[in-house]
């Protein structure tokens, strides 16, 4: 309902977020929300906030982002599984989740992008190989082959998401289908 919306709204088009002050305040003020947050140590807001007569789960929401503020801390879309993390810094791309990807799940995005790139090299190659062995390697068919892992691959390079790790799996996967 009304939370949820809310909170898609704050997040709505963007993939990072440096959180101000203010920003956080304008979000409280729009949503009517009364919460009070005490520092646990008032010379050290890193030590946490105590939140006080919170009676909704925006309430929580605005008493997360508020300390995310205060503290210098960003929120960022994971690149590979599309799930929000906070970090200290804009550098980091991968939260420290596991990967939603078949096959890989038991490892962490960033470690899992590694390994499905890695993959998805040795099938092109593999499959690159078996179109030469039988064929011309002047063939059109090996010319558009590469040319479309090259555009799969650079989409990958832009954004390693699920879906586009997907694609070029299923890309490959069809290709090689063909050629049996």
């Amino acid at each position: 309902g009304f939370t949820i919306q809310a909170i898609h709204f704050f997040l709505s088009g963007r993939d990072k977020i440096e959180l101000k002050k203010e920003e956080i305040e304008e979000f409280r003020i729009m949503y009517g929300l009364s919460v009070k947050h005490t520092p646990l140590n008032p010379l050290d807001v890193t030590e946490g906030l105590q939140v006080k007569n919170a009676t909704s789960i925006l309430d929580i929401v605005f008493h997360l982002l508020y300390y995310y503020a205060l503290n210098n801390l960003k929120l960022v879309k994971c690149e590979h599984c599309g799930r929000w993390f906070v970090t200290n810094t804009f550098k980091k791309k991968y939260c420290s989740r596991n990967s939603t990807f078949d096959g890989y799940t038991h490892l962490k995005c960033e470690q899992a992008v590694r390994n499905i790139s890695q993959e998805l090299q040795r099938e092109k190659k593999r499959i690159y190989n078996n179109m030469t062995t039988y064929k011309d390697s002047s063939n059109p068919d090996v010319y558009s082959f590469l040319d479309e892992c090259a555009f799969r691959h650079g989409e990958i390079k832009k954004r390693a998401t699920v879906e586009n790790l997907k694609a070029y799996f299923d890309f490959l996967k069809r290709t090689k289908e063909g050629e049996s």
